[in-house]
C-alpha cells in the first residue's frame, strides 16, 4: 500500500502511465475530491475519536500536536486534521475546540 503523497508521485513518475495522474487533487478537484488519504485508500479516525485521542496529551496549540503528535502510532490521524475534518466532514471548530481547550 502507498503511505503518501511522496511515495505516490516517486511511483507515478517511475511507472509513467498516463493513466495515473501525477496531480490527481488537482484532476479530481471538481469530482469529488477528499484527501490523499481517501485517495489512497488510507482509513481516518472519526472526528470524534481523533478529538478524543488529541485531547489526552493536552496539547496547548495546533503548532504543539504538528511538532509532538506520534503519527507513527496513531497512523489513521490526519496530518491536516481542519481540511479533513472541516471540508470532509463538516466537524471541524476550530483548533481550541479539537485540542479540548475552553475559548
Amino acid at each position: 500500500k502507498i503511505s503518501g503523497r511522496k511515495e505516490y508521485s516517486k511511483i507515478v513518475r517511475k511507472i509513467n502511465d498516463p493513466k495515473l495522474p501525477l496531480t490527481p487533487q488537482t484532476v479530481y478537484k471538481k469530482k469529488g475530491w477528499i484527501s490523499w488519504q481517501n485517495y489512497l485508500g488510507h482509513s481516518t479516525y472519526s472526528f470524534k475519536e481523533a478529538k478524543e485521542i488529541v485531547i489526552k496529551y493536552k496539547y496547548k496549540t495546533s503548532a504543539e500536536f504538528r511538532e509532538k503528535f506520534n503519527f507513527e502510532k496513531y497512523k489513521f490521524m490526519p496530518k491536516h486534521p481542519p481540511s479533513v475534518y472541516g471540508l470532509r466532514f463538516k466537524k471541524w471548530k476550530g483548533w481550541s475546540d479539537f485540542l479540548g481547550k475552553k475559548k
